[in-house]
C-alpha cells in the first residue's frame, strides 16, 4: 500500500466532491486512515488556501488545497454516508466523464472533465477478483449494460492487502457483497488517477490519467 493516499470529500456547502490535498501539495500519509483520524463518514472542517494553485486537468475541477490540516467534527454512520452521497451519483461511468473515458480505462491528460465521480451498482453485478499479476481489481457492469474491469485502491480492502493478500481482501469484499441483498446498490467511488506516461518502453503523449475504484459504500 502507498505510504500517501488521495482523499475525497463532499463539499456540503457547494453541493460537490471534491479533493482536499495539504499545504505541501502531496498526498495524505496513510497513517490518517489507519488511525481513524480521516476516515469514510469522517464529517471535517476545513480552510481552503486563497488563491488556489491551478492543477492540471482533468483534477482541476475537484483539487482543493487546503490551509492547514483539517478538523474533524463527527462521523457519519455507513447508511448516512450513502443517502449523504446519492445526489453525486451518475447512472453510467460514461456520464461521469462526460464521453471522454476512452477503452473503458483512462482518460487523456488536460481533458477538461470531472476526475471523480460514483455509479450505483447492484451488489450482484459487482465482482472483486485478482488478476494474473496478483493485483486486485473488481468487474462490475453499470445501467448501459457496459462492463468494466478497475483496480481497486478503496481504503478497506488495501489494510487486508497488507496484513494479508490479495486474494484475502477479494474474498473480503465478496463477503461483504453477500450479506446485501442481490438487487441493493452498492455506490461504487471512482476516480481518476494523475496523469502517466506509461512504462518503458512506452510514451504516452498526451498523457493518461487511469481511472480505479476508491471505495465500496454499503448501505
Amino acid at each position: 500500500m502507498s505510504q500517501a493516499v488521495c482523499v475525497a470529500c463532499y463539499d456540503l456547502h457547494a453541493g460537490r466532491i471534491v479533493r482536499p490535498l495539504p499545504p505541501n501539495i502531496t498526498n495524505w500519509p496513510n497513517v490518517e486512515f489507519t488511525s481513524g483520524r480521516i476516515t469514510v463518514g469522517t464529517v471535517l472542517e476545513v480552510v481552503p488556501a486563497d488563491p488556489q494553485p491551478v492543477s492540471a486537468c482533468p483534477h482541476a475541477s475537484e483539487d482543493l488545497r487546503l490551509m492547514a490540516d483539517p478538523a474533524g467534527l463527527s462521523v457519519l454512520t455507513p447508511g448516512q454516508v450513502v443517502e449523504a452521497l446519492r445526489p453525486t451519483a451518475d447512472r453510467t461511468v460514461s456520464a461521469i466523464f462526460d464521453g471522454n473515458l476512452l477503452e473503458r480505462r483512462y482518460v487523456e491528460a488536460s481533458v477538461e472533465c470531472r476526475s471523480l465521480g460514483a455509479i450505483m451498482v447492484a451488489a450482484s453485478q459487482i465482482r472483486p477478483f485478482v488478476n494474473s499479476y496478483d493485483k486486485l481489481r473488481v468487474g462490475f457492469t453499470d445501467a448501459s449494460g457496459s462492463a468494466y474491469d478497475l483496480p481497486v485502491t478503496d481504503m478497506e480492502a488495501q489494510q487486508v492487502v497488507r496484513q494479508q493478500d490479495a486474494d484475502a481482501a477479494a474474498e473480503y469484499l465478496r463477503s461483504k457483497l453477500a450479506q446485501q441483498q442481490r438487487h441493493t446498490e452498492i455506490m461504487l467511488r471512482l476516480g481518476l488517477a494523475r496523469a502517466f506516461s506509461g512504462v518503458s518502453p512506452q510514451n504516452w503523449h498526451p498523457m493518461r490519467c487511469y481511472l480505479q475504484c476508491n471505495g465500496f459504500l454499503f448501505p
